[in-house]
């Protein structure tokens, strides 16, 4: 049973090189920001924090804690995955998170990249949680063993312990694109795994993910990551509308940033994607702001949504095309690196 606990954390990954391995570009919609994966991954933190915050119900004084905490954590890490819901109810970020957050979102991830990369923080929750606590769980000592039962602490299964060191080794080789996407959609699993056994517990002394499963509780288990699949699946297909009027203004806006772009020589290089601000910011330009334009909207770069408009430079054999886009409504980049598609926005010149 282990095993099959081990194959079932690990899908994600799975899923993602057989994706990759039929089409690049099947890849890329399975993984995208608001994509199928990243609300899989909200959906199983939301059902985690269920089960953990059940757990700290059941219990009394410190022994609450450690559950709470874990709780809170995956409730954290849902709203994070999803900047706490700028994309879906248009939410324009703070000024602070425009400049310092690397992604121009409404999250804390993001805001300390150059010090610290999502990747090696969630390598180091990875081996505290499911690999060292397992471990000490089972070699520790008597005293520490009555530590952690005063605590509450509970130990992931055995089964973690390999999983985890999957994740780590898949993160550190990160052998295409968007790997964190899918390390951070595998480690919510796992946090859905440890939450739901712990939760479905029976009443009286708690017992390990590997003793739920042997009481029959594997097919509860199986059931919330059927449902989180289908919520994730369904919420990803939800195109809202697009208001012609902001559609109309995005254009408008689009061929003032491209007018800017041709103002200024060899105003980038090749190969060049990047969000227009940060273009601008490293160019030393100003963007334009049209009459009608929100004065915050225009000095960073965003669309009538509060998403960051961006800018793409090709060049393949001696020709040059300069693309620049917006996300439109629905927040997600459908665009290709040649064609602007979907409900995207966008503008094509040659330089």
């Amino acid at each position: 049973m282990l095993v099959a606990l081990f194959v079932a954390m690990v899908a994600p990954f799975v899923i993602a090189f057989i994706a990759h391995g039929i089409s690049r570009s099947r890849y890329v919609l399975f993984v995208r920001e608001d994509g199928p994966l990243e609300w899989a991954t909200v959906f199983f933190c939301v059902f985690a924090a269920i089960g953990f915050a059940n757990t700290a119900r059941r219990r009394r004084g410190l022994a609450r804690l450690f559950p709470i905490l874990l709780s809170l954590f995956c409730v954290f890490f849902a709203g994070e995955e999803i900047s706490w819901g700028q994309r879906i109810f248009h939410l324009q970020p703070p000024t602070y998170f425009l400049v310092a957050n690397a992604q121009q979102e409404l999250n804390v991830h993001n805001l300390f990249r150059e010090v610290l990369r999502t990747k090696y923080l969630l390598i180091a929750l990875a081996a505290l949680w499911a690999i060292a606590l397992p471990l000490i769980a089972r070699i520790g000592s008597t005293k520490l063993k009555a530590l952690r039962e005063r605590l509450g602490i509970d130990s992931p299964s055995l089964a973690h312990v390999p999983a985890a060191l999957v994740l780590i080794g898949v993160v550190l080789w990160y052998p295409f694109t968007q790997t964190g996407e899918v390390a951070e959609s595998t480690f919510a699993l796992m946090l859905l795994f440890g939450a739901k056994a712990q939760s479905l517990a029976r009443s009286g002394a708690e017992r390990s993910a590997e003793q739920a499963v042997r009481d029959k509780q594997y097919p509860v288990l199986a059931f919330v990551i059927f449902l989180s699949t289908v919520l994730a699946i369904t919420v990803a297909a939800i195109r809202p509308a697009s208001d012609h009027e902001d559609v109309e203004r995005s254009q408008d806006e689009l061929r003032a940033i491209a007018a800017t772009w041709r103002s200024i020589d060899n105003a980038s290089d090749c190969g060049l994607h990047r969000r227009v601000y940060a273009w601008a910011q490293e160019e030393g330009v100003s963007l334009p702001r049209l009459e009608d334009t929100d004065a915050t909207r225009a000095e960073y770069g965003l669309d009538p949504w509060n998403n960051a408009y961006w800018i793409r430079h090709r060049c393949s054999r001696g020709r040059e095309r300069v693309v620049i886009y917006s996300f439109g409504a629905d927040g997600r980049r459908d665009s290709t690196p040649r064609r602007v598609m979907g409900d995207d926005i966008g503008i094509a010149f040659t330089p």
